[in-house]
């Protein structure tokens, strides 16, 4: 019986082979590490050290791990659970929001506030295939930043 981490391996291999593997299917990967874990091992994403917000399709708050609380707690933190997203912010990025919630296109920026660095990452998420909603990912990073170039 395969390890978790050896099952998602196996699993991307057998459906994305390196050579066909492109940036079209960077969510199915996603699909299959959902499908392969069981609930229990998902509990990391509580604690990890990045802010993941998640609404649905509709732009509710549907979850939020313990950093997104944190940085969020101005603005209601946990009580933000059950609101709409596109409320929480002001125009333009209301409308920016809207279109990439009814489009399923990510957006990926950085962002400097309260003296820090942050990566942004929004993206739709997918349960079965089924679009479900909007992820977004905020990350702490060093202004200063190594960028590497791999073959």
């Amino acid at each position: 019986n395969a390890t978790p981490v050896r099952r998602i391996k196996r699993l991307r291999m057998e459906r994305f082979p390196r050579s066909n593997y492109n940036r079209d299917c960077i969510r199915k990967p996603i699909i299959i590490i959902h499908q392969s874990l069981n609930k229990k091992n998902m509990d990391w994403i509580k604690e990890f050290n990045c802010a993941i917000t998640v609404c649905d399709t509709n732009g509710i708050i549907v979850a939020m791990n313990d950093k997104s609380v944190e940085v969020f707690k101005d603005e209601g933190g946990s009580e933000l659970i059950g609101k709409n997203l596109f409320d929480c912010h002001p125009e333009p990025s209301r409308t920016k929001l809207k279109q990439m919630v009814e489009q399923q296109t990510e957006n990926v920026y950085t962002i400097e506030k309260n003296g820090k660095k942050k990566l942004i990452y929004q993206s739709p998420w997918y349960e079965k295939e089924i679009y479900k909603g909007f992820v977004e990912l905020s990350l702490e990073i060093p202004f200063e930043l190594p960028h590497f170039k791999r073959s």
